[in-house]
């Protein structure tokens, strides 16, 4: 999804060279563009895969209250009035929370076999001007959240009527579900693969790391 950043994308290869992490990391760091870089190599079994072995997801989606002028977050923001109705905003995003058929929230040249999905958990962390959505699942369908979080911040602002989530998800066409948030605000914040953690953990652990603070 052209825009949206990643801070733990996993990959997997093979090679026949002998297995230096230090030195792979460094090397690989050295020719990569700036706005990527490997934290980890690490061994794996032959089977590994990174996609298919996933048990779930996490996102975060970033949206700012009112005009920014904060030029250090300008890429991973999107700004929305700061009248929007964050009450409406929570109470509307628990409704995402469980199995549900997401083909009003699905991208119209998405060629997934099927479009059910299940969200584990949803939060909203407010840090005004900041609003962190936390979404995990397990799995996504393309352009899944940002028309998730848009959908939402819709209703938020009165464009679309309280309540109209379940209606939006029976209807099963994009053109019943809102806009799609930008780009920008959306990261990947972690694959998970052995446990579905606690996301109240999750949040508290990335507030206490290296992400953005205000």
């Amino acid at each position: 999804d052209s825009g949206v950043h990643a801070e733990n994308q996993v990959a997997s290869f093979r090679s026949s060279v002998s297995f230096q992490e230090a030195e792979w990391q460094y090397s690989a760091n050295c020719i990569l563009p700036r706005d990527i870089a490997v934290r980890k190599f690490s061994m794996v079994t032959d089977d590994f895969d990174p996609i298919n072995d996933s048990i779930g997801k996490i996102y975060r989606y970033r949206l700012w209250l009112g005009h920014c002028t904060f030029p250090f977050v300008r890429s991973f923001i999107w700004t929305v009035p700061r009248d929007i109705d964050l009450k409406c905003l929570s109470e509307q995003a628990r409704v995402y929370v469980g199995l549900h058929d997401f083909t009003s929230f699905c991208s119209v040249d998405s060629d997934a076999a099927t479009k059910v999905r299940e969200i584990y958990a949803v939060k909203i962390d407010v840090r005004d001007p900041l609003i962190d959505i936390w979404v995990m699942g397990r799995g996504f369908l393309k352009q899944m959240v940002r028309i998730l979080v848009g959908t939402l911040v819709d209703i938020a602002m009165g464009k679309k009527t309280p309540g109209s989530i379940p209606q939006i998800l029976s209807e099963r066409r994009r053109e019943a579900a809102g806009q799609t948030a930008p780009a920008q605000g959306l990261t990947l914040v972690k694959i998970l693969y052995d446990e579905i953690p606690d996301l109240e953990s999750v949040i508290e652990e990335a507030s206490r790391g290296y992400c953005l603070k205000v």
